[in-house]
């Protein structure tokens, strides 16, 4: 059952990523304030390319499903470096010194805003 959702969810991921980054570049998103593209293609360019790390490492880890050790890494890679650079770029910067981070109160409460 485990591997015949791995089977869907890698290709659905690999078609909304795709689609998602057309989407969001013909709407003219070029990043967080402050973080900012020159236009949108540079945001097109980033989604890009973590659908591809993303979809070649998926691939690579389906085609080692039979060895749990290598498989086990390139998914966390695949999730590492595939997945996370597109939402850590949309996250405000934190300018402020690890001390003045926010605790997990400040966090919610700005969530729930």
């Amino acid at each position: 059952m485990t591997r015949a959702v791995g089977d869907r969810f890698f290709g659905t991921m690999s078609v909304v990523a795709a689609l998602t980054a057309i989407t969001v570049a013909r709407l003219g998103h070029r990043g967080i304030p402050g973080v900012e593209f020159p236009d949108a293609e540079g945001v097109l360019l980033l989604n890009f390319a973590a659908a591809i790390v993303f979809t070649a490492l998926v691939a690579a880890g389906w085609y080692f499903r039979r060895k749990p050790q290598v498989h086990k890494r390139l998914m966390l890679m695949a999730t590492v470096g595939g997945l996370m650079p597109p939402g850590i770029s949309r996250l405000p910067p934190v300018v402020a010194p690890i001390s003045a981070l926010p605790t997990w109160h400040h966090i919610a409460t700005w969530l729930m805003q």
